[in-house]
Parts: C-alpha cells; structure tokens; sequence
C-alpha cells in the first residue's frame, strides 16, 4: 500500500510548531511512515513576528527572529519545495506552484498566513506590513541614511519621510520601535480608520499608546482613511480623507515610504480555490481545524478562520494551533478521531514600545505603571527568544 500524500503550504507558526511536536515524539512516530510529507516553502526561514518590534528598533539583528523551518522539515525526512503555490485544483488533488510541476496531495494542511490590503499599483515605496520577511527586506535600504544609491550625484540624504497606513497593534509597534532606531531622523505619520488608535484594546492601553507617539513627535490621523495614492519621483503621495468634520477635508500627505498595516486579507487563489472561506476570504474550518467543506484540508493560523468562533488575526493564536494541528494531521492519516482546538477568550498580549520597555494586557486587565515597563520588556524578550531557539535546530 504506497503511503499517503500529505503537503504542507507555507511554514507560518503553526506549521512550526506541528513540526517540532512530531520532532519530540518517539523516534518510531517520528518519520510518520504513513505519510510521504512534502513542504512548499519560497524561503527556508520564515521570520517570527514575535520578534520583529526589536529588530527593527535596533536591538538584535535578524537572525534573531528567523526560524529555520526547512532545516526542522528536513530532521523529520520531509521533502521541501522551495516554490510559491499559486492555486489549487480539488478536483485533481494538486497544488499549483510558479516554478514547479502540480504537486498532487491526499491530505493538504494550508498555513500561509495574510497580508495586508494594499493598493493595486506596484512600488517599492508600497510596503506591506506581511509577510514579514517581506516587510524586513523592504525596509532595509530605508534604514541606512546617506547618499541614494541609486543617485549617488545627489546630495546625502539624512532624514526619512514614512507613513504607516493602519492605527491597529501591529502599526503602532512598528511605528515606535522605527522611531526608536531613528529617532529625529525619521519623520513619521500613522494613518488610523479608526476614532482611537489600537481600537481593540481597552481605553488604558490606548491612552498610555496615544501618550508615547506624542512623545515620539509622531503625527497620528484619526478617523481618516487614504482615498488613493499617486507615486512619483521623490516617494509617494497619499490623498486622505478625513471624518472627523461634516465636511470630509481631502488632504494630501506626501512621504519617502508607506508602510500598509491595514486589515488583512486572504490571496486570491484562496478565494478562488473552491474552498468554503468566510466573506475576506479566509478558509473556513471547524474546531479541529479541518476545512467546513472538505475533510481533507486542513487550515490554521491568519489564513484560518474557525466557524462561530472567529478569533482575531493574531500570533499567539497560530502557535497554540500548532500543536493541536500537528496531533489532527497524523491522526487524520491515521483514519482516528481529532482533537478539537478551543480558543480562549483572553490572552496574554505584550506591546513593544520600541526603548526596551513593553505594556501588556489580559482581557479587560492591563499592566502599564511606568516601574514595571522595562520588566514587562525583558519578559517579551525571554518569551520571544525562548520561542525562536525552540524551533531552531542550531
């Protein structure tokens, strides 16, 4: 009997955590000789979210928030394809890949997580805050102030213009973390849709937020959304439009780069696929993360949405998928019954503020007195690097 097929899309959080929990079973279950296991991967590292807020303020490097999941792939004997998939066809069991021939499954699990909506027209000076690898490439030439390296004739350029588009958690860390590293150097505007930057989290966490991009100088627009964006020569220029008067004022706000932290949403071939996807297009699975309208697709992480019980795009969430998600595809191999995933309402939630000190909150209840920020920082940073050399195989 030739074992089954199952394919892996995408090395998300939760893909790395099903890894690592059939890289601790016992060595007979480790193999899953049931299954033949194909990864589909552009990239060998996927970077962890957890981690980027430090980065980018300057305080570790890179490495330090890269995972190296083809290398936990490839402990357990699973072959990788380091290839973007690009559609599925359910009717043939495949997985459509850019470079590589269909890849022909029994049992697909899908972890590839979302992206931001940006604006369709294609710039360097458009960045999406997702997928972080991404992000972190993008930014790079944007952090090294000095002669433009592509006119060297002009004169040194020693400040930076940004706009991040998207007042949510994600934003604003990465706002002041950038200014952090920065400093008076980068001049920076975050764009919320919002009456209230953070609009998630309680009001102390919002105040205490709201206090600190003032402190940082850093221009925050309400209840304003950008109508449509026009590049030219010198960076591009965002045409807002703001509700917080009868009038709806049109104003203009020209920068070097946009960041987009806007609401996330799901690539088109998802949509497009014939899976049951919820109305962003996000695939619709039950508890046990198994897909609402075919039994052998699985789904976690961003590009997951449970069936009445949808939670909010979060980091925290796709890693406690992973182990449930790792349990349920051996045992759906295996023809036995599933465990179900039970969100919890509260979670744990530590914001960076970008100087070595963090906020955090749990449900309606949040930590925020000024003593206790930089303790609330190194435990982030025990939290965050504990998970990355966890998954790191050296």
């Amino acid at each position: 009997m030739m074992p089954s097929k199952l394919v892996l899309i995408g090395c998300g959080h939760s893909h790395s955590v099903a890894l690592l929990s059939w890289l601790h079973q016992s060595a007979p279950l480790r193999h899953c000789p049931i299954a033949d296991i194909t990864l589909i991967t552009p990239n060998a590292q996927t970077i962890y979210s957890g981690s980027v807020p430090g980065h980018l303020a300057g305080w570790w490097n890179r490495e330090a928030c890269a995972v190296n999941v083809a290398d936990l792939a490839e402990s357990l004997g699973i072959k990788v394809v380091f290839d973007e998939a690009i559609g599925l066809d359910l009717a043939q069991q495949c997985v459509m890949c850019r470079n590589h021939d269909p890849i022909a499954f029994d049992t697909l699990s899908l972890d590839i997580g979302s992206t931001p909506q940006i604006p369709t027209m294609a710039s360097q000076r458009i960045i999406p805050m997702k997928p972080m690898g991404l992000l972190l490439n993008s930014l790079d030439p944007y952090l090294i102030l000095g002669p433009s390296k592509t006119s060297p004739e002009t004169l040194p350029r020693t400040t930076l213009s940004m706009a991040i588009v998207g007042g949510g958690l994600g934003g604003v860390e990465v706002a002041l973390s950038l200014k952090e590293r920065l400093g008076n150097q980068l001049d920076l505007s975050l764009i919320c849709r919002s009456p209230t930057i953070a609009p998630a989290q309680f009001k102390t966490i919002q105040t205490l937020l709201t206090q600190e991009l003032k402190s940082r100088s850093i221009q925050v627009y309400l209840n304003t959304v950008v109508n449509s964006v026009q590049e030219n020569t010198n960076g591009v220029n965002l045409i807002l439009n703001s509700g917080e008067s009868s009038s709806n004022l049109s104003s203009n706000l020209s920068c070097d780069v946009s960041l987009w932290a806007t609401q996330a949403t799901s690539p088109q071939w998802i949509r497009d696929s014939g899976l049951m996807t919820d109305d962003r297009g996000f695939v619709l699975v039950d508890r046990t993360l198994r897909s609402v309208s075919h039994s052998n697709i699985f789904a976690s992480g961003d590009i997951a949405t449970i069936q009445n019980s949808p939670q909010p795009k979060a980091g925290v969430l796709a890693v406690r998928e992973g182990k449930i998600l790792g349990h349920n595809l051996r045992r759906s191999l295996a023809s036995q019954s599933l465990k179900s995933f039970n969100p919890q309402s509260r979670y744990l939630n530590l914001v960076s503020l970008g100087d070595r000190r963090a906020v955090a909150s749990y449900g309606e209840f949040s930590m925020t007195a000024t003593l206790i920020q930089p303790w609330l920082w190194h435990w982030k940073k025990t939290i965050d690097d504990s998970f990355v050399l966890g998954l790191n195989l050296r």
